[in-house]
């Protein structure tokens, strides 16, 4: 986890850890929101979220990345 943030810090996206239920199971994850303004996120916004999926999938195995909202952010929860 601290790894993720360091790296989410490095490239200047905004996040916030939060405790969630998963499962039953209360765990800490991440959630980076995709803060944009108009009808439809911009391709900038987009590429953030698939750099970061992209990331989380190659670096990061015991984390997995979820939607949240229609392209509104991604949650990053331990397996």
């Amino acid at each position: 986890m601290k790894n993720i943030k360091n790296w989410l810090n490095k490239k200047e996206y905004e996040f916030k850890v939060d405790n969630y239920n998963i499962n039953g199971d209360t765990k800490q994850c991440i959630m980076v929101d995709n803060n944009y303004s108009g009808l439809y996120p911009t391709q900038e916004a987009m590429n953030n979220l698939n750099a970061i999926r992209a990331y989380i999938s190659k670096h990061q195995k015991n984390f997995k990345v979820e939607s949240r909202g229609n392209c509104t952010g991604i949650l990053i929860s331990p397996r």
